[in-house]
């Protein structure tokens, strides 16, 4: 059976010269000609090739004999050395002629041969273009699929003794990237240096050898063997990464698209396809707080010698930024990365031994809880836990009911200022409710005390308690104290001047007032300007008659007027 054809390269060594030449004319056809073509030969050892040749059109003409012409070639043409007959053939188009020949001298590794394939007809001669042949014996024993790191110094075993100093290799076709080798072994080994870089993980890598012959007019290319580039991964820089925090996967000929077929990472027992990126909260099935990292490449499987260990966020750094609250508050923890520690979320809180709920903040240097609402007073620690990560700050927060134990006074008009004494702290906001119904926001937090405007409500008695929101539920967390306060009928106290000209303006003073309210002097109804809490400018109308007149207010709950009268001049 023959052997596979392997084409070789046009244009490639010259050979010496073999048998002595026969000289053939050609005759000058005058019919349709033939087309004959000349293929790759096979089988080509230092003393024996194998021709192919092939009519591609053919004619009417009888074939009297079909064959090959062997020629040497040199720069300045070629010279036949052997007309080789295959015999009288009977072919039709698309029909191969092959050919073994055996020479009695062995070939020159060093010149470059040709042959023609030709067809005879008893009216013409016809004849192919040349093919172009070399010859040696360097060969790699294991033609089979080499993986290889970039860099590394790869041994094959063959017949290197045909080597010549003038001889090289390329990788991968690239004429100017020319690979570092070495013969040994006398001469069965080639150790051959890969390139550094230019490839990646799966590319293939064709190492040819390149044999320049007739001087530097021709070079033959011959490969030798085929690569196949794996990856290599080095080992991280540092082995400590907090659970959140990424971890770089570094290497030579990583994927340039961050994927491949044949790359895995090792996490312990697990194997997850290549990313040049992880995190800890990424792994799953992960057990405790470190582990072996590794990679396969589809040739090696290894794990790095330094485990993984996983970074606990240290409770010194935590920081509460408020101390004193009440159950259901917010309060604000800072000191560390919390993205970094937790990620997104912190899946567990605790006020002790209480569960909170919370979020972190947008920059991640802070995350905001709640304090539980049936915690009872005391000082707690907070613990913050992740899927690998728990954490108890060394800070506490003090959590106390709210109480108030006293009242600035008992009587008051609309307007007037209510301040309660008691554990009242500055992050929080209060109200202050009046029988269940109005309520009013504190206007000032200060060491304890707490101010309330009073809001205009009708007078009488009213019962009075504080409460403030729930952060995240807005319930009402009221203060067990109740207090029953006296709001008094708004009062004109005063006006002056009491004697005025027409056409000029009085300011009235009192309790109570309201911009709701409507103002009087005598029968006819006047525009009042808020000069502050309790006093109104009061426009004297104009034409109003000289005499004495009744400065009063009309309030939503009866007539008030002022104990002196105003003399109108």
């Amino acid at each position: 059976m023959k052997r596979i054809i392997r084409r070789i390269q046009i244009g490639v060594s010259i050979i010496a010269a073999l048998s002595a030449c026969k000289k053939t004319e050609e005759v000058v056809v005058i019919n349709t000609p033939m087309t004959v073509v000349a293929m790759a030969p096979s089988d080509v050892t230092d003393s024996q090739v194998t021709m192919h040749g092939e009519i591609t059109t053919s004619n009417k003409e009888e074939i009297l004999d079909v064959g090959f012409i062997l020629s040497e070639t040199k720069q300045s043409g070629s010279t036949i050395l052997q007309e080789i007959s295959a015999g009288k053939q009977k072919l039709i188009n698309g029909k191969t002629v092959d050919f073994t020949l055996t020479v009695k001298e062995p070939f020159d590794l060093d010149l470059i041969y040709q042959y023609e394939f030709y067809v005879k007809t008893a009216k013409g001669f016809y004849k192919s273009q040349p093919v172009r042949f070399n010859v040696d014996n360097i060969n790699v024993t294991d033609n089979k699929l080499v993986l290889a790191y970039l860099g590394e110094t790869v041994l094959f075993k063959g017949n290197f003794k045909q080597f010549k100093e003038n001889y090289y290799l390329i990788a991968g076709g690239n004429t100017e990237q020319r690979l570092a080798f070495t013969l040994k072994d006398n001469k069965t080994t080639l150790a051959v240096t890969l390139p550094k870089s230019g490839y990646y993980h799966g590319n293939k890598l064709a190492i040819t050898l390149q044999k320049p012959v007739n001087g530097r007019e021709y070079v033959s290319s011959k490969q030798l063997i085929e690569t196949k580039i794996v990856a290599k991964i080095t080992e991280p820089s540092k082995n400590s990464f907090a659970f959140n925090e990424g971890i770089q996967i570094n290497g030579i000929g990583l994927p340039q698209y961050g994927y491949a077929d044949d790359l895995f990472l090792l996490i312990d027992d697990q194997r997850i396809p290549f990313t040049n990126y992880i995190f800890f909260r990424q792994i799953a099935k992960l057990k405790g707080e470190s582990f072996r990292l590794g990679y396969a490449n589809g040739r090696d499987s290894i794990y790095f010698d330094k485990e993984i260990l996983l970074e606990q966020p240290s409770a010194d750094n935590i920081t509460l930024e408020t101390t004193l609250t009440h159950p259901g508050c917010m309060i604000e923890a800072k000191g560390i990365d919390f993205y970094k520690y937790f990620g997104d979320e912190i899946s567990k809180i605790l006020v002790g031994n209480l569960a909170a709920t919370g979020s972190i903040g947008n920059n991640g240097n802070s995350t905001y809880l709640t304090i539980p609402n049936n915690l009872q007073d005391g000082k707690y620690p907070v613990t913050l836990t992740s899927g690998l990560s728990t954490v108890t700050s060394k800070k506490k927060v003090e959590v106390k009911k709210l109480h108030w134990d006293a009242i600035n006074q008992n009587i008051f008009f609309s307007g007037d200022t209510v301040q309660l004494t008691g554990n009242f702290y500055n992050t929080v906001g209060y109200n202050l409710e009046f029988s269940g119904e109005n309520a009013v926001y504190n206007s000032e937090l200060k060491n304890n005390l707490v101010s309330f405007k009073i809001p205009q409500l009708r007078p009488g008695q009213y019962k009075i308690k504080t409460y403030y929101h729930g952060y995240y539920d807005s319930k009402k967390y009221y203060a067990p104290e109740e207090k029953t306060i006296e709001i008094k009928m708004p009062i004109i106290s005063d006006f002056s001047p009491h004697k005025i000209t027409s056409e000029y303006a009085i300011i009235l003073e009192g309790k109570g007032l309201s911009n709701e309210f409507k103002f009087y002097i005598g029968g006819q109804e006047v525009y009042a300007y808020t000069l502050n809490e309790n006093e109104r400018i009061i426009n004297i109308p104009q034409g109003i008659k000289p005499g004495k007149y009744k400065v009063w207010m009309d309030t939503n709950y009866g007539k008030v007027e002022a104990k002196t009268l105003l003399e109108i001049q």
